[in-house]
């Protein structure tokens, strides 16, 4: 089974609450193999949604437990988030599976960094899953991973420059120049590969498809009615104005475009987000950008991060604090509506 890096109890161990943004955690701090034994299991041809024992600040990925289900590549325009950490709230918001081993590093160095390009998201076709629709050896299981975002980053501590003359004898500078006091402690791609994502990849460009973050949802009791059918739009998401009729799906349009369009047509909300962005940029399909902000907002609606970040970013600033408060590693909608994390 994949594990992320195994820590004591430690002080901060208290913050360890399940809340909205440990939720969506970012991995950056996982090792090259972990995250590549994650992708592994995301992008196995078998297919299969990801489960997970999530309690506390604690993740195992349980490798050989899954659940009906598959994950599709939705493209998004490239964007550059940077998130700075200065305390532990904001590291256990941010990163609570490590938040306990790198807290020391944080006291030491003051500032965590993490410089990310988001390129994409690996997006579960499914909004629920009970504990009964489990398969494999899944002793443990609470969660499973309903999305995965992709691109490359940069996980620094201590400031990018520092002064010499800050270091003096009896409080007067000595020197001018300038060095870096960067520790550079993961890093994974490139900003240069990254450069060539467009929307409708079908995959992350080489050397741009490093994880970055993840998203969980709890398993529903056996019992359980309630809650959305498996890779629906719930009940309570706003019908009609952007529906897509599947006659739609049929006119001349790359294949990639086609699935994500007839996924919308199924009511899946990553579909919905997808097609909307084709329509609304006007990306291997003629441009209606009424239709595609009519399906990207449907989406919002539905809490598609990906969809409410492109609102937030291009045409409407009043969703910018609800997706940051919802999601606080989303620092572009954070800085719009003005939130400092």
């Amino acid at each position: 089974m994949a594990k992320p890096p195994e820590m004591p109890l430690q002080k901060g161990q208290t913050k360890c609450t399940t809340k909205a943004s440990q939720n969506k955690p970012l991995i950056v701090e996982w090792s090259g193999d972990q995250r590549s034994d994650l992708e592994a299991l995301a992008r196995r041809p078998s297919g299969g949604l990801v489960a997970v024992r999530y309690v506390g600040c604690e993740m195992e990925v349980l490798s050989q437990c899954s659940a009906d289900g598959r994950y599709g590549y939705v493209a998004v325009t490239p964007k550059e988030d940077h998130l700075s950490i200065r305390d532990e709230d904001s590291l256990y918001a941010s990163m609570p599976m490590s938040a306990a081993k790198l807290a020391g590093k944080l006291e030491e160095r003051k500032q965590l960094d993490v410089q990310m390009t988001v390129v994409g998201k690996y997006q579960a076709d499914q909004t629920s899953v009970r504990k009964n629709q489990l398969k494999g050896r899944c002793d443990g299981a609470t969660h499973v991973v309903t999305g995965i975002t992709a691109g490359a980053f940069e996980f620094t501590a201590g400031a990018d420059m520092q002064s010499n003359a800050e270091v003096s004898a009896g409080g007067v500078g000595v020197g001018g120049a300038r060095k870096s006091s960067k520790e550079i402690l993961r890093t994974d791609g490139t900003t240069a590969a990254c450069a060539g994502a467009k929307v409708g990849d079908v995959a992350p460009p080489n050397g741009c498809g490093a994880l970055l973050k993840i998203e969980v949802i709890p398993l529903d009791d056996d019992a359980s009615v309630g809650g959305t059918q498996a890779g629906q739009m719930s009940p309570a998401s706003p019908p009609a104005p952007s529906a897509v009729p599947l006659k739609t799906c049929e006119g001349t349009m790359a294949e990639s475009l086609r699935q994500d369009c007839r996924r919308c047509a199924a009511g899946i909300v990553a579909g919905c987000t997808a097609f909307g962005v084709y329509l609304y940029r006007g990306t291997g399909i003629a441009q209606d950008v009424a239709r595609g902000k009519a399906l990207i907002e449907q989406a919002c609606r539905a809490r598609d991060d990906i969809a409410c970040r492109q609102m937030c970013l291009d045409w409407n600033p009043a969703v910018c604090a609800d997706l940051c408060r919802r999601s606080p590693s989303e620092t572009a909608a954070c800085d719009a509506a003005g939130i400092s994390k």
